[in-house]
């Protein structure tokens, strides 16, 4: 995405390096990191912690164009300091804002614009979460403006590493009907896909050629899982009728309930026991790691 503005508070961190220079008058000072603090990290997590000190928030929220860009400033600086000072700095704009819903859904549009859509350069899932539970759980806001916020909390929290993974009702391609944790494998590979998506053909086509990914599915070592996050129409199963054979096909219609599928294809990673061990992975990156997996145990 092209940036209008140069990243002011970047520039503080980087001032000792010459070329940069400040396009727009930011909203609030800055935080000046001590000439003393010479390290990038350092100077990155002490203008994140300090960002909005001096940010008046009632003439902030007013000035809806300059608080867009000193949040968008702000976003850019989160994923180089470390995760405590980001929740603290994000809780801050958060406490800062919370008895006034109007700001407080403001912001919370600026956090899902930067930090979960394609707007942003970042996805900061474990951040953005802060936000959107904020907006579900104030009583001040009307629950229709706060049920987008709600539901992508439970996209967040279901989807994340570590969790388990939701126990998704399964319509199969034969035509019966079971559900994610009936499915018993050593590992499990969920791959969300959309057959009339032209990225998850291609995808499709690099997992079901690959050796590796055959080998270790007829070993029962792992079992691949082709989800459709769409109901189980008469069209759809016509349409996957030539995938592989070796491949559990369904569709799952509320899917996009539990993990962000807004983009497909969407690949997951679960041990034994349906825990999320990775997400969004991508189909070559994926294939490369059986492929190596293969190769030390032969």
């Amino acid at each position: 995405m092209m940036k209008q503005f140069i990243i002011t508070a970047i520039i503080l961190t980087l001032s000792h390096i010459s070329g940069f220079s400040q396009t727009a008058q930011p909203l609030f000072e800055l935080p000046t990191p001590p000439e003393k603090m010479d390290n990038f990290y350092d100077r990155c997590n002490f203008s994140v912690e300090h960002y909005w000190d001096k940010c008046n928030w009632k003439q902030a929220i007013k000035d809806t164009e300059g608080l867009e860009t000193a949040f968008e400033n702000w976003v850019q600086l989160l994923p180089h300091a470390a995760a405590d000072t980001v929740r603290l700095s994000a809780n801050r704009v958060i406490t800062a804002n919370a008895k006034n819903p109007k700001a407080l859904l403001q912001v919370a549009n600026l956090a899902e614009k930067y930090m979960y859509s394609d707007a942003g350069d970042y996805i900061i899932e474990e951040v953005y979460l802060l936000f959107a539970d904020a907006v579900a759980s104030n009583k001040k806001i009307k629950p229709a403006d706060k049920a987008r916020f709600a539901a992508d909390a439970k996209r967040i929290k279901s989807s994340a590493v570590g969790n388990i993974a939701p126990d998704l009702t399964l319509y199969l391609a034969d035509g019966t009907k079971t559900s994610l944790h009936n499915i018993k494998g050593k590992e499990h590979i969920l791959f969300f896909n959309d057959p009339d998506c032209g990225d998850c053909n291609i995808a499709r086509i690099r997992l079901s050629t690959d050796q590796s990914v055959k080998a270790l599915i007829d070993a029962k070592r792992m079992t691949l899982i082709s989800i459709y996050p769409g109901e189980p129409s008469d069209d759809w199963m016509i349409e996957v009728r030539d995938y592989p054979e070796n491949w559990i096909v369904a569709a799952a219609p509320d899917a996009d309930d539990y993990f962000k599928l807004d983009k497909m294809p969407a690949i997951y990673n679960l041990e034994k026991d349906y825990k999320i061990k990775l997400k969004d992975v991508r189909a070559d990156v994926l294939v490369n790691a059986l492929r190596a997996l293969v190769d030390r145990t032969k």
